[in-house]
């Protein structure tokens, strides 16, 4: 359901922008209506209004200072403009305010309805469009790690793009620019897969992953680290802000993760970069 509101000073218009059409039945609800500016903030703290029809001459708040303090406080809604054509100077203020239409009086109930249709169309479009790109950043956070992956993994082999800055930013892990890192990769040596079919290769690449996010996570804890799946036999850690003990670190790590996986691993440890794009 649409929430409405119809602002009209005069009763008998009032009565007739209510009741003349069966508002309910086209999907709106609540429909509410106030007689002044006031009163329709009023209702507006306390109701979610997605449409609202003001009248411009109206006693102690009029249309243009609603839409004014509308604006102000940020409700989001379709405003549309009503009065009669002695007010033909608060069509241009309005139309400055951006409103979504102006209608001039006397008009039948039917044309209130058709352009009210049209905004409630336009609203479910908009939360539509609103959901889906809802759905699509939770599913870029989810993937966030892989994008994260992928950037270092293209700045590794010489793919990266310029804007390294803005794609960090994009990530969300800015705060690695301008601090030293250092690179290590761990390798199976291939001829420890030689005997091995593809099945088996490819299980224990990812074992190789796997084993390297959690020893590397639960070793390193001084460093904010970084680990990719560089090649089928390969894993690079990317360490940000290292130190001298980053080398002990690894060969205790490079044991640990050969006897878990049953193979003999080779560790490469080059030197310290101040810019990703040294890479």
């Amino acid at each position: 359901m649409t929430g409405l509101l119809l602002v009209e000073d005069e009763e008998a218009i009032k009565d007739k922008l209510m009741n003349n059409v069966s508002w309910a039945d086209y999907g709106f609800g609540p429909v509410l209506s106030a007689s002044n500016g006031l009163e329709a903030l009023e209702i507006l703290e306390k109701h979610p209004i997605k449409i609202m029809v003001t009248d411009v001459q109206m006693p102690k708040m009029n249309g243009i200072e609603l839409i004014k303090e509308v604006k102000n406080r940020g409700y989001q809604m379709k405003i549309i403009v009503i009065s009669g054509f002695a007010d033909f100077e608060y069509a241009q203020e309005s139309i400055k305010l951006n409103v979504s239409d102006y209608l001039l009086k006397p008009f039948a109930s039917k044309r209130l309805l058709e352009v009210v249709l049209r905004f409630k169309e336009e609203l479910e479009k908009e939360e539509a469009q609103e959901s889906e790109m809802n759905v699509l950043k939770e599913q870029l956070k989810k993937n966030k790690a892989a994008l994260i992956e992928k950037l270092f993994l293209d700045l590794i082999n010489g793919n990266g793009e310029t804007n390294i800055d803005g794609q960090l930013d994009f990530l969300g892990i800015n705060e690695i620019l301008n601090q030293d890192f250092q690179i290590a990769v761990m390798e199976i040596p291939d001829n420890q897969l030689q005997e091995m079919d593809e099945e088996e290769k490819y299980l224990l690449n990812f074992q190789l992953y796997q084993q390297a996010q959690e020893l590397v996570n639960a070793n390193t804890n001084a460093y904010q680290n970084y680990i990719i799946n560089h090649h089928r036999n390969q894993v690079a850690l990317i360490m940000i802000k290292p130190d001298q003990d980053l080398p002990i670190r690894l060969a205790e790590i490079l044991t640990q993760m050969s006897l878990a996986l049953k193979v003999s691993l080779a560790c490469g440890l080059g030197r310290q970069y101040q810019d990703l794009k040294d890479l």
